[in-house]
């Protein structure tokens, strides 16, 4: 079996690991890994993993690619290439082995994290001088980005091929286009012995900080609640008793605040795919103007999983968007350039403004 051969390999790289009902366990740090094989020929092979912990929001999936000799040289290329990046990272985070530490801010809070980072893992080889690694690229932005989550998992990928540069920036699996941008920039300096060259490395963030917000499966419920009263909102009466409407089902005139202003900028995401969207979110309490960005609410990464997953099932119609949308400045914003004789894709859409009430803490 494919996932069985996997998995053995993992625990032959994977010092003090064991093998229990075909996973792979990490006893000292409670990590618990499966396998996938999606494919597997010849000389190929690719493979999920996934990672679970009980400290994590959700389970921490990495897809790797092996290439070898044969079938089995492929499968065994593939555990040993996530053993080495993605599983040792997370391993050493939870651990507190080989990591540093980094400080962070999250709404006029000082944060600390354990930061581990991975090897360099690179394909091809660069002609060009040394320069800076892809930490001094977009570190300070990375951590920039962290809010109260207790493990955070980012991929970086750089390549340059004869097609140009190919680049992605993952923090917990959703692709950062600001940080995806800087990496481009990056890319756009190697120099290609042959067809191409590629960078890859990961970074995992585990907090020290003790974090004070709301836990995720109670937001899931009430982000759930948040857009099925949205998508339902079809009069002007209902429309202008939104906001009592929220505030009695998200509990808190905070978490309302976030749920009002970000649910129809995600839908607004969603429905223009092309166009560009700033991931800088201004709170305003009491006139004073704070800086932060989407990935670090929870109530934004709930809300974003869940317009995904039902689209992704057919559960929110186009009708139901379109109610949203009404809500939304983004899209106020891309309505205008278009009457301007723009396209879409060429509005620029400014940061998410949230005005809060005196005493607010991000859920």
């Amino acid at each position: 079996m494919d996932e069985q051969r996997v998995i053995e390999r993992l625990h032959r790289v994977m010092k003090d690991s064991r093998i229990r009902d075909n996973t792979l366990v990490l006893p000292d740090c409670g990590l618990v890994v499966t396998a996938f094989v999606q494919r597997a020929d010849e000389r190929f092979a690719q493979v999920v993993f996934t990672f679970h912990h009980e400290s994590f929001a959700t389970p921490i999936v990495e897809v790797t690619a092996g290439v070898g000799a044969d079938r089995a040289g492929a499968l065994d290329a593939a555990a040993a290439n996530v053993a080495l990046g993605a599983l040792q990272s997370v391993a050493n985070a939870l651990r507190g082995v080989d990591c540093e530490t980094v400080q962070g801010s999250f709404y006029r809070e000082k944060t600390q994290f354990l930061l581990a980072k991975s090897p360099v893992q690179t394909q091809g080889r660069d002609r060009g001088e040394p320069g800076a690694g892809m930490w001094d690229i977009i570190g300070d932005e990375l951590v920039a980005r962290l809010g109260d989550d207790p493990v955070v998992f980012v991929k970086a990928l750089a390549a340059r091929t004869p097609q140009g540069v190919r680049c992605e920036c993952k923090i917990d699996a959703l692709t950062n286009p600001a940080l995806t941008d800087i990496l481009a920039e990056y890319a756009a300096d190697f120099e290609p012995e042959g067809d191409f060259y590629l960078q890859k490395q990961y970074f995992v963030f585990r907090r020290l900080s003790p974090r004070g917000g709301m836990d995720r499966t109670d937001m899931e419920t009430a982000a759930d609640e948040a857009l099925t009263l949205m998508a339902d909102c079809v009069s002007r009466e209902q429309r202008d008793a939104l906001p009592q409407s929220m505030r009695r089902l998200a509990g808190t005139d905070g978490l309302a605040c976030e749920f009002l202003r970000f649910l129809p900028e995600i839908v607004c995401q969603f429905s223009f795919l092309s166009t560009r969207f700033d991931d800088r979110v201004i709170v305003e309490e009491a006139g004073v103007r704070t800086e932060m960005y989407a990935d670090q609410f929870l109530s934004y990464r709930v809300l974003y999983d869940m317009v995904h997953d039902r689209l992704q099932r057919g559960e929110l119609t186009g009708e139901q968007m379109d109610r949203i949308l009404l809500l939304s400045e983004g899209y106020r914003t891309i309505c205008a350039a278009v009457r301007d004789g723009r396209e879409p894709d060429e509005a620029e859409v400014g940061p998410v403004t949230l005005r809060v009430p005196r005493g607010y803490r991000p859920a």
